[in-house]
């Protein structure tokens, strides 16, 4: 049963009316939950801001019995003093000739509930077409609680943005910091200045030389945008981090490239939720061969429990993409399960990614031992032989970077690694993976028609030497 009520001194129920805040038990003293990592925080905006960030799933409540002195005292430093009165005529000047009085004042009547917003001044100021643009002033201490709450859900909501997000966010993230941010990306040049907007006193980025998405220089692909909202919104807070690899980062994404994602999760998926993040995927991901311009999207689920510590084989919650959207669409989503393809992907994001959200890669994964990197393609050998009929380019390219990767130790695009190996090939067989690379980056049309005793000649010479360089490695 629900009661209005406001509270006394000694935290008792008083009953009266309408317009007040619903009663809790009157055996509980009204403070503030414990929202930070010790007593004294209860009303920290940095004690909320952990707790935010450490416990994903809790639920904040009596946040209004934060909006005391302390508060909004520290949000007095954050007002433009001199700008202009509202309804009220009370100016930051005026307010401030008192301040503890004026701040004990709206404090009490806001524990009290016996605050009321007042109305906001209505002016009008010049635009540059000779129009003029509406503007709203409101009182001076409207200005006040309307900081002070928002600080305190800011102190939640800002651990839910993205490190690359920082459009109007207030020191948290500065555009500056943005900008150094940006500087590590390589692409395009920016030339920017900067001008003061706003009583706020906000900064605006202006001038771009070149489009920038997700206030990165690098391009971020619009599937992995598209999937980023997908995760976030089927999983919440569950999710720690989300990353960008693959092609899109390391040489470029060529024209018949996956865009590559990477979401680690906190817990393990349901299969209701992989079934509902499958058929939202299936929508953002690109079909073979579409004329809509979308990419195919390959993205991965991992349960932190299962890949921290490091132990061989991963194990995987989810892997979407579209050589099994014929599986999806009949309702036939494979199962979680160990998955040595893991071990390489995890490198690749580990060495090279870009985050979407959450910190970099190498702050929470394990580095993974070359010995497990050769497993792994040890592992997948026969699984991938398996499918030379029906993908014999990737087949091919896949072989290439395996033979690369044994003996460079390091993870390339398919098209580099061809480029590395074809040189090492003879005659017949160097044309024919040759003729792979570039129908890769669309430089020819590669038909293998006629050729499966070539092609099975070059694969069984590519998984000799794949299996050489890996016993060299032991």
């Amino acid at each position: 049963m629900s009661y209005q009520a406001e509270y006394s001194e000694h935290g008792k129920a008083v009953y009266m009316g309408k317009d007040l805040t619903e009663v809790r038990s009157p055996q509980r003293k009204l403070m503030p939950d414990t929202v930070g990592l010790e007593q004294h925080e209860q009303t920290s905006l940095r004690g909320i801001a952990r707790r935010a960030q450490r416990c994903k799933d809790h639920r904040f409540r009596d946040l209004y019995r934060c909006l005391d002195g302390p508060l909004l005292h520290r949000c007095g430093r954050d007002l433009n003093k001199r700008a202009a009165s509202g309804v009220d005529d009370v100016t930051g000047q005026a307010y401030e000739q008192d301040l503890t009085a004026s701040i004990e004042s709206l404090a009490e009547r806001l524990k009290t509930k016996r605050y009321r917003a007042k109305r906001v001044r209505r002016c009008y100021i010049p635009k540059e077409n000779g129009g003029e643009r509406p503007l709203g002033i409101p009182a001076l201490e409207d200005q006040w609680v309307q900081l002070a709450c928002a600080k305190l859900l800011g102190a939640i909501y800002e651990q839910d943005f993205l490190p690359v997000s920082s459009a109007l966010r207030r020191a948290v993230i500065r555009t500056e910091t943005s900008l150094k941010r940006v500087s590590k990306f390589p692409g395009p040049a920016l030339s920017y200045q900067w001008k003061p907007w706003g009583r706020a006193g906000y900064r605006e980025l202006i001038g771009m030389s070149a489009p920038i998405h997700m206030t990165s220089k690098l391009n971020i692909p619009r599937e992995a945008s598209d999937a980023l909202g997908v995760v976030q919104g089927a999983l919440g807070r569950s999710v720690v981090a989300i990353y960008l690899f693959g092609s899109a980062v390391v040489g470029g994404l060529r024209p018949k490239s996956d865009v590559d994602v990477l979401a680690i999760v906190d817990r393990r998926l349901s299969e209701a939720t992989r079934h509902m993040l499958v058929e939202e995927l299936m929508r953002v991901s690109g079909r073979v061969g579409n004329d809509e311009g979308r990419r195919p999207l390959e993205l991965t689920v991992l349960c932190l429990l299962d890949i921290v510590p490091w132990r061989y084989p991963p194990k995987h919650q989810l892997v979407c993409g579209e050589w099994l959207r014929d599986d999806f669409e009949n309702r036939r989503v494979p199962a979680p399960g160990a998955d040595p393809d893991l071990a390489i992907v995890l490198k690749k994001v580990r060495d090279s990614s870009v985050r979407l959200v959450g910190p970099e890669a190498s702050a929470i994964l394990d580095r993974v031992p070359m010995a497990d990197i050769c497993r792994a393609m040890q592992d997948s050998l026969p699984g991938l032989l398996s499918g030379v009929s029906d993908d014999v380019r990737n087949v091919l390219l896949t072989l290439a970077r395996m033979w690369y990767t044994a003996v460079e130790g390091e993870i390339s695009p398919k098209d580099v690694a061809a480029e590395w190996a074809v040189p090492r090939l003879h005659g017949g067989e160097a044309s024919l993976l040759e003729l792979a690379r570039r129908g890769y980056v669309v430089e020819c049309a590669d038909s293998w028609t006629g050729k499966e005793a070539d092609v099975a000649a070059l694969v069984r010479t590519l998984k000799h030497a794949v299996q050489s360089s890996l016993a060299a490695q032991r």
